[in-house]
């Protein structure tokens, strides 16, 4: 039986983050397999350009024992798949991923008998990358070794590696004692293109490692546009909604800390309050200058 969440029309998701979760074995060190999908009460799953890996926290309510019953302590693998039917489109999207469990945080047991923790899982190349350190010597252009480092020695399928091996200039090179990862790092690092933009290292939930220049970015086509908007205008439920909610940025990340939780006036009203309290000490200020110079002409 598959794992749902709660805003879905029969098979249908309603809004963008609904979806099926229709497997998630976890696989001890002893080879035990069992299908914890039940257990789970939250996933998030993090992507991004300056990440090798995705990463995934996997929030656990363990009613069941399971962390001394399997003595789970890091290294155990997880099956995930993920499946949504769209609302507006009615499009099957399936996302499959492998990972292992890296480690287990936030242990709690609030409820007795109940114990809570979250297990943050790594793909399978940075769990490997854990086991092996490079110390060789390598010849071609950056693209190229990357490439050949991510099949020799991370085991990626070359199916599912997206690499650019055009980069700028052949070299030479001995990797000085590196975990491959960080091996990618520092090649990534002296890496250009002909054009000298600069190129970066990630992977994607939906298709796998890639290795794409800022030109790669520029050069492609514009999947939506997006919209900051802290009220939605669509009802839930509707084709419209799904559309809208699925365009909207949910948070921005930047130095300011702005997101859809801040209002205008919590924005403002610190400003005003600084501005006010300049504008009284001037006031004083021209008060007292007053008061000197009608001094001076009395006497």
């Amino acid at each position: 039986m598959s794992r749902n969440t709660s805003r879905l029309a029969g098979t249908l998701s309603v809004s963008p983050g609904s979806f099926i979760l229709a497997k998630c074995e976890l696989t001890a060190t002893n080879g035990t397999v069992i299908d914890i999908k039940q257990l789970i009460s939250e996933i998030t799953i993090t992507e991004s350009i300056y990440m090798a890996s995705i990463d995934a926290d996997l929030m656990i309510i363990d009613a069941v024992n399971l962390l001394e019953e399997l003595k789970l302590n890091g290294d155990e693998k997880i099956e995930l798949l993920i499946k949504r039917k769209e609302l507006d489109t009615k499009d099957d999207e399936k996302h499959k991923h492998t990972f292992y469990i890296s480690e287990i945080l936030d242990f709690s047991r609030t409820i007795p008998g109940t114990a809570t923790y979250t297990m943050r899982c790594i793909s399978k190349h940075a769990y490997i990358n854990n086991t092996l350190t490079l110390n060789e010597s390598k010849e071609g252009t950056i693209g190229k070794i990357i490439k050949d480092i991510c099949i020799s020695n991370l085991r990626i399928n070359a199916a599912e590696l997206d690499i650019q091996e055009s980069t700028h200039k052949n070299i030479k090179c001995i990797i000085p004692k590196l975990r491959p990862l960080a091996a990618i790092k520092w090649l990534n690092s002296n890496a250009y293109t002909s054009a000298g933009a600069p190129l970066y290292f990630f992977e994607t939930l939906a298709s796998g490692v890639k290795y794409k220049s800022y030109e790669d970015f520029a050069a492609s086509t514009d999947i939506s546009t997006y919209n900051h908007t802290p009220v939605l205008d669509e009802k839930i439920g509707s084709k419209e909604y799904f559309k809208e909610a699925s365009r909207r940025v949910r948070k921005i990340s930047s130095d300011f800390n702005l997101s859809k939780y801040i209002s205008i006036s919590e924005v403002l009203l610190p400003l005003l309050l600084v501005l006010l309290i300049y504008l009284l000490r001037f006031i004083n200020l021209k008060q007292k200058n007053s008061s000197m110079m009608w001094k001076g002409l009395v006497l």
